[in-house]
């Protein structure tokens, strides 16, 4: 088939009454599709109400499909029937052919479109889909003839090119809200279109931008929501009417009286596809709305399958592993895969491949209303709460190992449906699982820089009467409540906290917990610029860790004694301490630790004037932490690299990297730890003053509007590598440490063994652990040619050492 000069009529295509609004990027790919010789079927799918048929109309009315299909684009409307065999005399009449006495219609339709090149569009395919086969058939008779079809499910036959349609775009999430701003956005744009219908002066203006934007973002982009929503201007401003969006579909009515019935409201538009599910498929739709935003296979399984053990009305799961459900039902996974067809869930892709569903908030919103209409609602609700705890408590292990930037992600996909188990388990008098969901996941709060949020879960929970509380669980959760408030600068409320969990770890004899609290009390002294408390407590967090084996902790304190060093200048210290940190992180494969421990040690560099090894470590800390999500972490390491731009004159990059950091501290609600503000408050005067006011505020200004990858990429290449220095004198061989090959933390071993020190002492003086200093000892024997730590005193001394 090749395409003519001569375009061919349109008369038979109705003309939309309003323009499109957006949709280039889908109407180019429909018409090169439709262009392909190897293409004879594209099929639009989506949700009611996304668009389809619109999209349709204005591929077929364009001028080159005009020009393509020489023999015209007729049209056929599938709405109004059910009958499958009705569809092919619906397309005969739509081509203009007329059944003939004697004459099968299928023979008739193959013997007519064979020579034609027409493109045939067939909408509402959806409740007759068991007639694709014929269509199919129709289609490899007729060579030159295609076919484009609007279905909210794929007809699911070979050759088929099937081309989801997804909502409209949204404004961005956290961009500027302005009018000029939000100018992009297609979603905005339709507002806009269908609002001034009603109200011909309608603008966005400062009043109502926001409450514009965030009405498009609750109803997803749908096409047919925004319309009917934009329709009730005339009794409700956005503003007002963004105050009802709780509950959506009693507010989307009253559309066109030219639309089918199925449109005029967005409930209606819904039932239309539920009404096309067999029995399991809908039991199944109004079962997952019981989740918040998307879901795993897994979670769909053993929720809405009843896997064994989680039956309504259970108060524990009694399942070993809730991310392996002790029963896998199959028709979970066949209706999921039917309703993703029908398209009422979505499927996305996460980064590790695995896929995760959802639901626009609209359907979901339907689905509720069904399945508490069904009296199940409360049933599903506890299944999916005590799902959600199981999940997380597998967490609180996994999140320190090896296995912690797997069990991030997953928690960082399920943090709305962990917020809506928890709050169940709250409005239920759960307490005692409310706290062993949100004791379990503080260090997710932690680590990702969700600080505000986990703040206020952990208030919640610690707010329910104390009386029925466990108190191993309160501890646990007070300790955590007591990291995220120190995180965030409130010292005062830390305090608080971790003073009511050491005292309740210490009376139930505790020692994790207790470790855990004493750490983040070391903490808060250390941002009190209190030195010797810092150490005092992070030494007695260190000692309790390591005789419960909780390695996380252990390594967090040496990594804090390292900070103590340095803040003190001793940089010797400061570097031992968090090498044998970076040891125990590495150790437990935990790779937020070795980012957070490998950018301290650039800042030692830093501070110590080497700057190849400074850029070298801060750029693999920066790219380490950015990788686990830790905005904390980054918005922390930043000053380093934002320091060095500084000292290599490079003041128009500090002042940008200045600005992200703080930009990204003020979103997380962290300030910089106290000690290290004098010297940010110090380099940020320098950088001004070479820049100059001006200079300085446009600079400042460019790194706050940074996001934090593009933060991270201007501080990986603020240190370039110097010119390389001359190389340095060798060790003077007359040195007896020098002649013996013995490292700097050996010779400190040596001189504590001289001195009388046990290993326990040594460890607890050097702050390492037992099995270093007998390994320390061991090379120093080795080295001296001797068996024992007598014969090594004896040699250090003969040879010089002391």
């Amino acid at each position: 088939m090749t395409a003519t000069a001569e375009p061919a009529a349109l008369e038979d295509l109705p003309v939309p009454p309003t323009p499109l609004v957006g949709r280039d990027q889908e109407l180019s790919l429909i018409s090169a599709l439709l262009e392909r010789a190897d293409v004879r079927l594209v099929t639009l799918t989506g949700p009611g109400g996304v668009g389809k048929t619109r999209l349709a109309l204005e591929v077929a009315r364009a001028h080159r499909m005009a020009s393509f299909f020489p023999d015209g684009v007729r049209l056929a409307g599938l709405a109004a029937i059910r009958d499958p065999d009705l569809v092919l005399p619906t397309i005969a009449q739509a081509i203009g052919v007329r059944e003939a006495a004697g004459r099968p219609l299928p023979d008739l339709l193959r013997s007519e479109l064979r020579p034609r090149a027409t493109l045939l569009v067939l909408d509402n395919f959806e409740q007759v889909a068991s007639a694709a086969p014929l269509l199919a058939d129709l289609l490899a008779a007729a060579p030159d003839v295609k076919a484009l079809v609007t279905s909210r499910s794929r007809l699911n036959v070979r050759g088929e090119h099937d081309v989801p349609i997804p909502p409209l775009r949204l404004p961005t999430a956290g961009m500027e809200t302005s009018p000029g701003a939000l100018a992009g956005s297609d979603a905005v744009q339709l507002f806009l279109a269908r609002a001034r219908e009603i109200q011909p002066d309608f603008a966005l203006t400062e009043e109502n931008v926001v409450a514009v934007a965030e009405i498009c973002r609750r109803l997803d982009g749908l096409p047919l929501a925004i319309e009917l929503a934009a329709a009730r201007l005339g009794v409700l401003a956005p503003p007002a009417m963004l105050g009802r969006m709780d509950r959506r579909l009693p507010l989307l009515t009253s559309g066109p009286r030219d639309l089918p019935d199925r449109q005029q409201t967005l409930r209606a538009a819904i039932a239309w596809s539920d009404d096309l599910l067999n029995s399991d498929q809908r039991t199944l739709f109004h079962r997952l709305a019981t989740f918040a935003r998307t879901w795993s296979l897994e979670a769909a399984e053993v929720v809405c399958g009843g896997g064994e053990g989680w039956g309504a009305g259970s108060q524990t799961a009694t399942t070993d592993d809730p991310l392996r459900p002790t029963r896998a039902p199959l028709e979970v996974l066949d209706n999921l895969a039917a309703l993703v067809d029908h398209s009422l869930v979505g499927q996305e892709r996460t980064s590790g491949g695995t896929p995760r569903f959802r639901m626009l908030s609209t359907i979901r919103e339907y689905a509720l209303e069904r399945l508490e209409a069904a009296g199940e609602a409360e049933a599903f609700r506890e299944r999916h709460a005590h799902y959600f705890l199981g999940l997380a408590e597998s967490a609180r292990v996994g999140l320190t190992g090896g296995e912690q930037a797997i069990w991030l992600d997953r928690l960082e996909a399920d943090q709305p449906n962990l917020r809506a188990a928890l709050a169940w388990l709250c409005e239920q008098g759960a307490d005692n699982q409310a706290l062993r969901l949100a004791g379990s996941v503080w260090l997710f709060w932690f680590t990702r820089g969700h600080l505000s949020e986990g703040r206020e879960r952990l208030a919640a929970v610690l707010a329910l009467p104390k009386e029925a509380a466990d108190p191993a669980l309160r501890a646990r959760a007070l300790a955590g409540a007591g990291a995220l408030a120190e995180a965030q600068g409130d010292y005062a409320g830390a305090e608080d906290v971790l003073d009511e969990g050491l005292g309740l770890a210490r009376r139930l004899g505790d020692t994790q917990v207790l470790a855990t609290a004493l750490l983040f009390r070391g903490l808060v002294a250390f941002d009190r610029d209190d030195s010797e408390r810092t150490a005092a407590l992070c030494r007695e967090s260190l000692s309790l860790a390591r005789s419960v084996g909780d390695a996380w902790t252990a390594a967090v304190a040496l990594a804090q004694l390292g900070l103590v060093a340095l803040r003190d200048k001793d940089h010797p210290g400061a570097t031992a301490l968090l090498e044998e940190s970076l040891i125990g992180f590495r150790a437990m494969g935990n790779r937020w630790g070795v980012a957070l421990v490998t950018g301290n040690l650039g800042i030692v560099a830093l501070d110590r004037g080497d700057m190849t090894r400074a850029a070298d470590l801060l750029r693999e800390s920066l790219t380490g932490l950015q990788e686990m999500g830790d905005r904390w972490g980054v918005a922390t390491l930043l000053e380093g690299p934002a320091r060095a731009a500084a000292a290599l004159g490079q003041a128009a990059r500090a002042a940008r990297i200045f600005g992200a950091a703080t930009a990204l501290r003020e979103r997380i609600g962290a300030p910089l730890k106290g000690p290290f503000r004098p010297g940010s408050v110090h380099n940020l005067a320098m950088v001004k003053a070479a820049l100059g006011e001006e200079a300085f505020a446009a600079a400042w200004a460019a790194g706050r509007a940074m996001t934090p990858e593009e933060a991270v990429a201007e501080a990986v290449v603020a240190i370039p590598a110097p010119a390389p220095a001359p190389r340095p004198s060798p060790p003077d061989p007359r040195d007896p440490a020098t002649r013996l090959g013995l490292t700097a933390r050996e010779l400190d071993v040596l001189r504590l063994l001289i001195e009388g020190s046990t290993d326990r002492e040594i460890a607890e003086a050097l702050f390492i652990g037992h099995r270093t200093v007998a390994t320390h000892v061991s090379n120093i024997l080795g080295k001296f040619g001797v068996k024992s730590r007598a014969a090594a005193i004896t040699f250090a001394h003969r040879s010089g050492l002391v």
